[in-house]
């Protein structure tokens, strides 16, 4: 569990989430950066993708799943041999079933060395948008950038100096960092689409197909409701 803080450029009230956290409240002054009228204090899990992704592989792993890398191009072949078939295939959905609502939104973020700060702070809408400070186990995230219809998958380092400077404004903590504290920049593109596409389908009567992807930036987030929702239709489509 860490200690969020998403701070509002405005006075704000409260969100209709707050029952889904522990400890919600409303920032003091003195826990607000410069620029920032209010703002939501709250106790959430945060998940370290570093060790989280490894792990749930390994879990599937060990129920017995097994993990084949190669190119797809179409579905059929997975339907010819499978009865019932999950695309999570993300972007690779503009291709693979024709979906054109599905589009990229890339992000750029800095790693850099645990400095013992352990609270998140985020601001998504006011003067340093987009900007957010994400302690994890053995580093800190600090981004960040979201360019919607950008492929570009290459390092802009012109942006690091901005993610730096938005994050210094949030937490003077970061105000002064040296280039050894900086462990790497990754780049990436979120699948981005007008809703997240979840729902089933049977392209021949005995094959199952769910399709279930579009989650943006909150695929962590998102992922275990989705996954309930997903063994929900399997169930009601199979029974």
């Amino acid at each position: 569990m860490r200690s969020f803080l998403e701070v509002k450029p405005a006075p704000v009230g409260d969100p209709w989430w707050l029952e889904a956290v522990e400890s919600f409240r409303h920032a003091t002054p003195d826990e607000l950066p410069a620029g920032y009228a209010d703002g939501y204090v709250f106790e959430t899990p945060v998940i370290d993708t570093s060790r989280y992704l490894p792990y749930l592989m390994q879990v599937f792993q060990q129920e017995g799943g097994l993990i084949t890398r190669e190119t797809v191009t179409t579905l059929g072949d997975a339907l010819t041999e499978y009865p019932i078939v999950i695309n999570c295939s993300g972007l690779g959905a503009r291709e693979l079933v024709g979906d054109r609502d599905i589009h990229a939104g890339r992000g750029q973020t800095i790693r850099i060395k645990q400095k013992g700060f352990q609270r998140v702070i985020v601001d998504d809408e006011g003067p340093n948008k987009l900007a957010y400070i994400v302690p994890r186990t053995s580093d800190i995230i600090l981004g960040g950038v979201d360019e919607e219809n950008n492929e570009n998958t290459s390092i802009i380092p012109e942006q690091n100096s901005g993610i730096l400077q938005r994050c210094a404004n949030l937490a003077p903590q970061f105000a002064n960092l040296k280039p050894e504290d900086i462990l790497s920049v990754q780049c990436g593109l979120r699948p981005l689409r007008s809703r997240i596409r979840l729902e089933a389908e049977r392209p021949v009567p005995d094959r199952l197909l769910v399709h279930n992807y579009g989650h943006g930036g909150s695929g962590v987030t998102l992922s275990w409701g989705c996954a309930t929702e997903v063994v929900t239709l399997v169930k009601q489509h199979t029974a």
